[in-house]
């Protein structure tokens, strides 16, 4: 890896991505209210902060400025970028999520987030 710059590597087995899904069943929309972190070795990759209202859910999505992906491998992440969820549609125990880019209006992303119970072992 190079010297200069802020290079990082990680192989996850799921990720947040043009088009995606954390796998979770809820039935309640309360289920999603909280902040969803995802990691890749001591730093946070993802972080999407989400409350209620009424029947509607708004939060904060922050995630890299920069990535490159390939293969499930990260890297070349630089700087915060601070979404903001704009629409949602919560139905059959699914959450639809549109986020929308700070700095571009016209720059959406679309999520589908579920809730499940964790497995036990």
């Amino acid at each position: 890896m190079p010297a200069s710059g802020f290079w990082i590597r990680c192989v996850v087995a799921a990720a947040f991505g043009v088009s995606a899904s954390i796998v979770v069943q809820a039935a309640d929309l309360k289920e999603f209210t909280g902040t969803w972190v995802m990691r890749c070795g001591a730093r946070n990759l993802f972080v999407l902060t989400l409350t209620a209202e009424s029947s509607d859910v708004r939060g904060t999505f922050e995630r890299p400025a920069t990535l490159s992906r390939f293969n499930g491998i990260f890297f070349g992440m630089r700087g915060v970028r601070y979404d903001r969820v704009v629409r949602s549609r919560f139905a059959d125990g699914v959450l639809h999520l549109t986020t929308q880019n700070a700095n571009d209006a016209h720059d959406e992303d679309s999520y589908v987030m579920t809730v499940r119970e964790p497995e036990r072992n």
